[in-house]
């Protein structure tokens, strides 16, 4: 059961590819990197996700790096694994040493994210700039409990 959901995860992400970028976008009109994240789990189905705590939507709030972000509330749907599978989540450190900013992982080193300023774009993690601020791969909790 677990791989079906986690291979739905990554045909939802693949579908949302060239999706615009939009601070605190939830549809297909425009999506932040959580909001990308949020969207893809919730077309495969998982819609006990939440899409996110709403803190720390105000200007910069990237800079504040001792406040709580709002992809924590994410975060807390997963645990870290060291062996990605396609559909787990890929988290990055790009501005602070908290992790602020997700894709997800589909397969061969590559995964999909929503990039800032840009469209929902496919990258490879062996690139320079990725590998600089990697941070982890992460399961979503109780996939065979869905």
């Amino acid at each position: 059961m677990e791989n079906d959901i986690q291979n739905i995860i990554v045909t939802e992400a693949k579908k949302l590819l060239n999706t615009p970028f939009r601070h605190r976008g939830r549809t297909r009109h425009g999506v932040d990197c959580l909001g990308f994240c949020w969207l893809a789990f919730r077309r495969a189905g998982l819609t006990h996700i939440p899409d996110g705590d709403r803190k720390n939507y105000e200007v910069n709030w990237f800079w504040f790096a001792d406040e709580e972000r709002y992809l924590d509330g994410l975060l807390k749907y997963f645990y870290p694994v060291s062996n990605p599978i396609p559909g787990d989540l890929v988290t990055f450190r790009i501005f602070a040493k908290k992790i602020t900013h997700a894709g997800i992982y589909e397969k061969d080193n590559f995964f999909i994210h929503a990039r800032s300023g840009r469209r929902v774009q496919r990258d490879s993690l062996d690139q320079k700039y990725w590998q600089n601020r990697f941070s982890g791969f992460m399961r979503l909790k109780n996939l065979e409990d869905i």
